[in-house]
């Protein structure tokens, strides 16, 4: 016997799951968003040598950047930039995803996946667990 699967999401079930979506949403843009500052403020700064961060800038690094013309903020605000466009994608995806087809579960479930990979595809959410900051 085979069990056919409703591929589309009803009632109350639909709702509750449209509401998860939006809340996971909302958390990971506004934790995306209080990170992104912290981030900057990471790739600006020049890290001493073992204790580097994930592109942050050594030493030496920052002379050759000095070299070329470039500052730290500079090359900061570029990848900061960078990796911000790469989460609006994930995120701009998801909302399609979500506003098209959020009552077929499949497609909710792939919104979801979105969501949680713009929020972690850029280290500022890493960063914001690492800091200093009021937020943990």
């Amino acid at each position: 016997m085979s069990e056919n699967i409703e591929p589309m999401l009803h009632g109350r079930g639909l709702r509750v799951a449209r509401l998860a979506w939006l809340a996971l949403a909302a958390l990971a843009l506004t934790t995306l968003a209080a990170g992104v500052p912290v981030r900057f403020e990471e790739l600006r700064s020049v890290c001493t040598p073992g204790r580097c961060a994930e592109y942050q800038m050594s030493p030496a690094g920052a002379r050759k950047l000095l070299d070329l013309g470039l500052s730290t903020t500079a090359y900061a605000a570029y990848y900061a930039a960078v990796e911000l466009a790469s989460a609006s994608v994930f995120f701009a995806t998801a909302a399609v995803v979500f506003w098209r087809r959020s009552a077929h579960w499949v497609a909710l479930f792939v919104a979801f996946t979105l969501v949680a990979l713009g929020a972690t595809v850029q280290s500022s959410v890493a960063v914001l667990t690492q800091s200093a900051s009021p937020w943990h």
